[in-house]
């Protein structure tokens, strides 16, 4: 019954969720905020996740840890 159900909800709004690998910046507030100020990066930034996290686009993952460490910070990667 759960697939059927699922189905026809499909069928109806078509897909409700999606399951995908993100690259997650978590940072505090005040990180976050340099990089939405910084125009060469800013476009690579997605949706916020809380105060402190922050998706990035893949494309810019390397413009990104660069404008961090030119802002002065260091970034801990950890990518498994």
């Amino acid at each position: 019954p759960a697939l059927v159900q699922a189905l026809e909800r499909w069928e109806k709004l078509g897909t409700q969720s999606r399951l995908e690998k993100l690259l997650v910046l978590r940072a505090n507030p005040e990180i976050i905020n340099t990089l939405r100020q910084n125009k060469s990066v800013k476009r690579y930034l997605g949706e916020n996740l809380g105060t402190d996290a922050i998706i990035i686009q893949n494309a810019g993952q390397e413009l990104v840890f660069r404008a961090l460490l030119e802002s002065g910070y260091l970034l801990d990667v950890s990518l498994e």
